[in-house]
């Protein structure tokens, strides 16, 4: 598409406050102020989401929250969940919800898990050949793009939110899109017909899906440099906490950019920025013109929240060719006045920065969020919290990213964690008590948790008021396993030793986040999407009491 230019809607931080866009809805504003928080973890997080909106489903908690929170492989799911508009008649036919009983673990037999994925279902693309995809989208070119044609060929193009003839541009409605194309200069302009534009399905809860920008593309740093967040909505994308940042790697020196400030309406975001911004009262946001080389679509908000590699290429040198293939943004800061020059920076996987879209919630003072954390980390049951002090190693013990948000600091190859710290340590050894007393229990590892909210600058969130998290931690569960069939157990059981299996189960639930199984990328079996959905279920419906009672 040829540069155009369009009025669209800016939102600017004002004195680090920012009033989200979405406040201005009503449909929105008139649910249950909840969040349920998808983490990543590519297929192993899709399949267990999976899992998780078929039970949320069938017990009717879905409309008891006003948002869907997710990162990389929890976007792939959720953002399925809340756009599909073909390949599946319903969410009975897409989650494959089958009878209104629950998935019976008497009846997953190896041969039962094993068994064709049924059309329409959002279990099918799982099984996709990611690595057939890239190669792909490599041989019709288009470097930057690569990660994102093939993350949308598998995932979204069966269920009709890709069209290689048309930008699809995510859209809150109809009356939104309307209000759109109505303005004055926005008549006529290629790309901004009504079928360019696609909306969440009705009864939604507000999806915001986590990716973040690395640094410029320019810099050759090799590190994710003070990564921040990039939220992606069908209002808006933005970074909403104005920042200043320094990048290392310039030809010149160090650079220090300002980085942040506000939000763009989703269909024009990712081109030139204008050379003015006038803000106003929040209340009456006026148009901007924004020139657009590139739309903002759901290509886009998937593909980059699940670019992990991208990351990885850039902290590790010897993986440089791979910088080719990341995802990049023209990006321009939102600032009042004078917009600063527009630059393109490489974008990464939300877990870069923060795996559970937890702390985008927080920055919305949503009182309690569900969090699953769709690990391959176990819960060591023998770890004890600062015993080695509060740099001792936590790493193979707990989620990495769960110790980070109480102020434990570790990190791992391809993240910067470093500025995420909002719960105490006081709070941390209470939760780690909890999540090992719930797994040597055998049931679903859900903890509830009411917590002290810490102030963080470098996200926006304010300090001094209390939450309440309902933690679901990813675990082998030993009270669903025993009602499994008994080839199913050992499968389990066996791990790597089942070689010589029809249908593997090694390393279940945990599945590896890149290369399961031998010769492939991301793509899970069937008996191994169907096992790990059907546990995640099973932790809902034992949990639906407890789980009703907390979202009201």
């Amino acid at each position: 598409m040829s540069e155009v230019t369009v009025s669209a809607r800016v939102w600017v931080s004002q004195r680090d406050a920012f009033t989200f866009p979405e406040r201005e809805v009503e449909a929105v504003m008139a649910r249950p102020d909840a969040a349920l928080c998808f983490s990543g973890g590519g297929s192993r997080a899709m399949s267990a989401s999976l899992g998780y909106l078929r039970g949320l489903t069938k017990q009717g908690l879905v409309d008891r929250v006003r948002y869907i929170s997710a990162v990389s492989g929890g976007s792939w799911a959720t953002s399925l969940f809340t756009y599909y508009r073909a390949g599946a008649r319903d969410d009975a036919q897409f989650l494959d919800l089958g009878l209104d009983a629950p998935t019976d673990p008497g009846t997953l037999s190896l041969d039962a898990l094993g068994a064709e994925l049924p059309a329409g279902s959002m279990a099918s693309v799982i099984t996709s050949s990611l690595r057939d995809a890239l190669f792909e989208a490599i041989r019709e070119g288009g470097e930057q793009n690569i990660w994102n044609r093939a993350v949308a060929k598998i995932y979204l193009e069966p269920f009709g939110l890709v069209d290689p003839q048309k930008v699809l541009a995510p859209c809150l409605d109809a009356a939104t899109r309307d209000a759109i194309r109505a303005r004055p200069g926005n008549a006529g302009v290629p790309g901004l017909e009504p079928d360019n534009f696609i909306f969440p399905r009705p009864g939604r809860p507000f999806l915001v899906v986590n990716a973040c920008i690395v640094e410029p593309d320019d810099t050759r740093a090799f590190a994710a440099q003070n990564p921040i967040s990039l939220q992606c909505t069908p209002l808006y994308v933005g970074s909403l906490q104005p920042l200043k940042i320094r990048y290392a790697g310039e030809p010149f020196g160090d650079v220090v950019l300002p980085m942040g400030g506000g939000a763009v309406e989703s269909f024009a975001f990712g081109g030139e920025g204008p050379a003015q911004v006038q803000s106003g009262e929040l209340s009456c946001v006026p148009t901007n013109p924004v020139n657009i080389q590139a739309r903002q679509t759901l290509e886009f908000a998937v593909g980059c929240s699940s670019a992990a590699y991208g990351a990885v290429a850039d902290e590790l040198p010897i993986l440089d060719d791979m910088r080719q293939y990341t995802p990049t943004l023209p990006y321009w800061p939102v600032r009042e006045g004078a917009v600063p020059e527009t630059r393109v920076f490489d974008v990464a996987d939300g877990g870069v920065l923060e795996n559970y879209g937890l702390l985008a919630m927080l920055q919305r003072r949503v009182p309690k969020a569900v969090v699953f954390i769709n690990t391959n980390t176990p819960i060591d049951l023998d770890y004890v919290p600062f015993a080695e002090g509060r740099h001792g190693k936590v790493k193979d013990k707990l989620d990495v990213y769960l110790v980070n948000l109480f102020g434990v600091e570790q990190s791992s190859t391809g993240t910067d964690l470093q500025n995420n710290t909002v719960f105490t340590h006081a709070a941390f050894k209470a939760l780690v008590a909890a999540l090992q007393a719930k797994r040597r229990a055998g049931g679903p590892v859900v903890v509830r948790q009411r917590l002290e909210v810490q102030a963080n600058d470098w996200w926006g969130i304010e300090g001094g008021w209390s939450c309440e998290i309902m933690w679901v931690y990813l675990a082998r569960l030993p009270q669903w396993e025993a009602k499994l069939p008994e080839d199913t157990r050992e499968a389990i059981d066996e791990g790597d030793r089942a070689i010589f299996k029809k249908h593997l189960l090694r390393n279940f639930p945990h599945y590896k986040t890149i290369a399961e199984n031998t010769g492939t990328l991301v793509e899970l079996t069937p008996a191994q999407i169907r096992a790990l959905a059907a546990m995640s279920e099973w932790v809902i419906e034992s949990s639906a009491d407890e789980l009703g009672e907390f979202l009201g």
